[in-house]
């Protein structure tokens, strides 16, 4: 029995081919900046430094806080911008994938092409053959029967040169004159049915060139569509993946600043020590 599966991939719609094709099912999306060793480091200090918000410290500890959390914020940037290159250069990747397939594409459309080509040559080549044997046919046919009118012929003019009745002689000039009216019926009909046959043969060449130039035109237009489509569903991938990675990297510089300034607000609560030990 046959699978469920296996039937349908069977009957897989033409648009289900090319974006398997062009690689329209995406890969499991690589984690984001939430869940990188970054920016978790900048989002404990920053918890960090909320806890200690109405906690004295002195200026030098506060600069040290502010330059902690500068550090934490640029590497988490960072990585920011480290995951939409990692990103890109994924859809680089796979469109490069997908030229790859439009370009075997357009290589198998060039060898069927080819090999149309080489089954109309071959079909010319034996309707050619069958032609020649055709012509060779009638022409020794006729032939024969007018080498041995001709031979006749020969025999009979020996014979009137030697010949002295006039009687005779009449008659066999009759004979030599049918013969050689004979001789040019043959000779015609020989003809006409040698054109026939090239006429045939002629006929027979032009419908396969047009059978096969329908063949071929019809096999390039059909390549050229699916090609056009694969290179515009490759291409609109690839757009589309620019487009979230760049949104993406939008929303993760904009946590990382939420992220930040919650931290540099904690730091701007915290309340500053005087030189004796006191609050300022």
């Amino acid at each position: 029995m046959i699978r469920r599966s296996t039937v349908a991939t069977l009957f897989l719609t033409p648009f289900l081919a090319l974006a398997m094709l062009v690689g329209l099912v995406a890969p499991a999306s690589a984690a984001g900046i939430r869940s990188t060793t970054e920016y978790q480091k900048l989002k404990s200090y920053v918890s960090t430094l909320e806890s200690k918000r109405n906690d004295p410290a002195t200026q030098q500890q506060i600069a040290k806080y502010r330059q902690t959390l500068e550090t934490r914020r640029k590497d988490a940037n960072n990585k920011v911008r480290s995951l939409y290159a990692a990103s890109i250069a994924s859809a680089k990747q796979q469109r490069q994938a997908s030229r790859e397939k439009v370009r075997k594409m357009r290589n198998d459309r060039r060898a069927e092409v080819a090999q149309l080509k080489r089954n109309r040559a071959g079909q010319i080549q034996t309707l050619t053959s069958n032609k020649n044997a055709a012509v060779d046919r009638v022409t020794s046919e006729y032939n024969g029967k007018i080498d041995r009118l001709q031979t006749e012929n020969k025999r009979l003019q020996r014979k009137l040169d030697r010949a002295k009745k006039a009687s005779v002689r009449r008659q066999l000039r009759e004979e030599i004159q049918a013969n050689q009216r004979t001789i040019s019926s043959l000779t015609s009909t020989r003809q006409d049915e040698v054109n026939l046959i090239n006429t045939r043969y002629r006929n027979n060449v032009e419908a396969v060139k047009e059978r096969f130039s329908a063949q071929i035109a019809r096999a390039k237009a059909d390549s050229l569509r699916r090609i056009k489509e694969a290179e515009q569903a490759l291409q609109e991938r690839f757009a589309a993946k620019r487009e979230a990675a760049q949104t993406r990297r939008a929303s993760e510089f904009d946590l990382v600043r939420a992220t930040f300034e919650r931290g540099r607000a904690a730091i701007n609560s915290m309340p500053v020590k005087g030189r004796n030990g006191g609050q300022d």
